[in-house]
């Protein structure tokens, strides 16, 4: 079931949203904060993955001819290292979510030290839907525009006022909608920028 909010702003022809700004430290009262990591099974997959092809790697060097032995430990010596760098990296990376009352505050952590911001004036609409399914991570997709997905289950589809789209995974999406319906609400202020 899809509802959606739609909020009815002040226009003015000089008007031009600010949606993505960056910035070191969130601004405002915060109303809503989850931090969301990929689901288990995603990082065994992974893990496996990369496992299999040290495997694959090693086992050609070994079963390969004598003069070749030696590219197979140079390749060893690169995979290896970047491989689990790969590991460490995906185990601790977290999709970071804070609504505040000035707008939505997110990054992925440890790949952006800073927030990425949509402030609450960039917003026209929004809807609870479900994410799409086996798409994780940062992405595009038809129908749902940038996707910023942890987990499966329902999320948040902003509608902003340029036209573009963006979804956002959720662990609670009731508080994460309540959030924004909070901050969408008081959209009839004017922003400092339209003066």
């Amino acid at each position: 079931m899809r509802r959606t909010w739609r909020t009815t702003g002040i226009k003015h022809r000089n008007f031009i949203p600010i949606v993505m700004l960056k910035t070191d430290e969130t601004s405002g009262s915060v109303l809503f904060e989850e931090k969301q990591k990929f689901p288990g099974w995603i990082k065994i997959l992974t893990v496996g993955l990369i496992l299999l092809t040290i495997a694959i790697v090693l086992i050609a060097g070994l079963t390969g001819p004598v003069q070749q032995r030696g590219d197979m430990w140079i390749a060893l010596a690169i995979v290896v290292p970047v491989e689990i760098l790969v590991i460490a990296l995906f185990r601790n990376v977290t999709l970071e979510k804070i609504v505040t009352s000035n707008g939505i505050y997110f990054r992925w952590k440890p790949w952006q030290r800073k927030f990425r911001v949509i402030e609450k004036e960039s917003i026209k609409s929004f809807e609870v839907r479900n994410s799409p399914p086996l798409h994780y991570g940062i992405g595009w997709l038809p129908g749902y525009g940038w996707i910023h997905n942890a987990s499966l289950g329902e999320g948040m589809q902003l509608y902003l006022v340029n036209g573009k789209r963006m979804f956002f995974s959720s662990s609670d999406p009731s508080f994460f909608r309540r959030a924004i319906e909070n901050i969408v609400d008081k959209n009839t202020k004017t922003r400092v920028s339209e003066f």
